[in-house]
């Protein structure tokens, strides 16, 4: 995907702009997640395009996947939040001048084909495990916002690792 800015989202045209928490964890989590992994997996069953539309970029489907997952938000919020908020847009790589968002259906689509092939647990699992392995965990806050916490280091806990070993 083309990473240059367009018109519309070179900051110069904000005078004030503060760094939010949301940013800040968005962008920290642009650096803990294993996307080339979380790609790899999912493209076996990601359609080629060869009928209908042609589908998404499989990263950036991945991405508000976990938006949703992290917010707490159903397809339709997921598409609102995502034309309303700057930060959430620009982790998913969705440039508004160049693309629109993806639509609720194909949203909810691409939940379903996850469920289907059973990989939506995986998915969540291995940025867990891969989040862990540098130290941090994943939680709630009060208003649905995640929080990266650092895990308190003592006796390591022996787990099963999956398919995601070496994340």
């Amino acid at each position: 995907m083309d990473r240059q800015l367009s018109l519309a989202q070179a900051e110069s045209f904000e005078k004030y702009r503060k760094s939010t928490r949301r940013s800040a964890f968005l962008q920290e989590m642009e650096r803990l997640v294993p996307w080339r992994k979380l790609c790899e997996r999912v493209a076996p069953f990601y359609p080629a395009g060869e009928r209908g539309r042609p589908p998404r970029d499989l990263e950036q489907m991945i991405r508000i996947y976990l938006l949703q997952d992290w917010f707490g938000l159903n397809s339709r919020e997921a598409e609102e939040i995502l034309y309303e908020n700057r930060a959430m847009r620009e982790f998913a790589r969705i440039d508004l001048w160049k693309e629109p968002v993806p639509e609720e259906s194909t949203l909810r689509n691409f939940s379903r084909l996850l469920r289907k092939e059973k990989i939506d647990g995986e998915i969540i699992a291995a940025v867990t495990l891969s989040l862990e392995d540098r130290g941090v965990r994943l939680r709630r806050g009060a208003i649905e916002e995640p929080l990266l916490a650092k895990i308190p280091s003592g006796p390591k806990k022996i787990k099963e690792r999956s398919v995601w070993d070496g994340v």
